[in-house]
């Protein structure tokens, strides 16, 4: 009798759900029309760096929409078509590319980014191909994204479900330009009733919900602990033990985390409480809901994290923008955009600011040449970070 016991017993503990998933990714969400207006490169950079500070350890990271849904049923990618891309339910900026110089900053800041599309009608192999052969050199690019809400979204309310052969497909174009891409697929419904039924592969399944049921729906989610984490844990156990991300912030639900502080670290706990073991979890907070939660301004510069990079315009120098400790000993190195080292100060404060303007003076075809824009790393010692607040006016 013991021993049916006891088995009884380790049917009983296999049979347990187990919880507390790993964060492994955190950051924003960003899109042309979520925001406005729309923040610089080192705006980004804020709203990412406050996102990790809360949630220790984890990789700063970026879902960027690339393109979006235009009416009747285009996607329209934000850069020009300088390279004779397909039109055919695609439409493009008329001269200049949006994505650009903030991918050539995330390159340099240790961000990564996920470049998503809403695709309308357009080919879906012909947005990844034409996305990823633009920006596949960036080093901050880790993966591709749709947005399935508007997946042939004219004729399917909410969408065109994505079925396991299409999954595995496009997930197959993704790979095809690096194997270590990750394609994730995004809805905003409460059930999973747009996702692939069973294929997996690698595929990282986004939930973006406000508590709607449908398109048309204006409900929203009832409360916070039944409601809300109940949906997103039912996403975690179905998706289980694939990657999921979280969108999260949006405006619409704000009454149900307004008085937790601060909103993104408490609600990003909650989430990795309610996934698996050993699920990973990405947290982004949206852009519609950042402002009054994740600082956005462009007159910032991130301490200590990831090694002490600045951003700054040279142009500006020499009017009381960028100042250092007069009296504190240190290296400053700069780089281009493209990471290649152009000049590299020892010495005070005061003696590097004299140096560095020396240096722009002396080397004006260069400073031309990179359009006034370079990063500066301050190091001391072996370790690597701002010696004091640097100011940007």
């Amino acid at each position: 009798m013991r021993h049916v016991f006891y088995f009884l017993f380790l049917c009983t503990i296999m049979v347990l759900p187990a919880y507390a998933g790993e964060i492994t990714q955190t950051g924003i969400r960003a899109s042309q029309y979520g925001i406005d207006p729309f923040p610089l490169p080192r705006g980004w950079h804020n709203a990412l760096y406050t996102m990790n500070t809360y949630f220790p350890g984890t990789q700063p990271t970026a879902i960027w929409t690339t393109g979006d849904f235009w009416d009747p049923d285009e996607c329209h990618l934000y850069f020009p078509n300088d390279q004779g891309y397909s039109t055919e339910k695609i439409s493009y900026e008329d001269y200049t590319d949006l994505n650009e110089k903030y991918l050539s900053y995330f390159d340099t800041a240790g961000i990564k980014v996920y470049l998503q599309i809403e695709p309308g009608h357009a080919d879906i192999k012909t947005l990844i191909d034409i996305v990823l052969e633009r920006y596949g050199d960036h080093s901050c690019v880790i993966g591709f994204g749709v947005d399935v809400e508007w997946y042939e979204c004219s004729t399917n309310v909410w969408g065109k479900k994505v079925t396991d052969v299409l999954a595995q497909q496009w997930e197959g174009w993704v790979k095809a330009h690096k194997s270590s891409y990750k394609l994730f697929l995004k809805h905003p419904n409460r059930t999973p009733t747009h996702f692939p039924e069973n294929y997996r592969g690698e595929l990282i399944f986004v939930n973006d919900c406000e508590g709607k049921s449908t398109m048309n729906d204006s409900a929203g989610f009832v409360d916070y602990e039944n409601d809300f984490l109940g949906v997103m844990e039912t996403f975690a156990e179905y998706f289980y033990p694939n990657t999921i991300f979280y969108q999260i912030g949006y405006p619409s639900i704000k009454e149900l985390w307004q008085n937790f502080d601060p909103e993104p670290k408490v609600i990003g706990e909650d989430l990795r409480e309610i996934c698996g073991t050993d699920q990973d979890l990405g947290v982004f907070w949206v852009d519609f809901g950042m402002e009054g939660v994740l600082p956005h301004n462009n007159n910032w510069i991130p301490q200590e994290w990831p090694t002490g990079i600045i951003y700054h315009d040279f142009y500006t120098f020499g009017t009381g923008s960028f100042t250092l400790n007069p009296y504190q000993k240190c290296n400053l190195n700069v780089f281009s955009l493209n990471g290649r080292l152009l000049q590299s100060l020892v010495g005070n404060g005061n003696e590097i600011g004299r140096k560095l303007l020396q240096w722009s003076q002396d080397n004006t075809n260069q400073v031309s040449g990179n359009s006034g824009v370079f990063i500066y790393q301050i190091k001391q010692g072996e370790k690597s970070f701002i010696t004091k607040k640097i100011n940007f006016k």
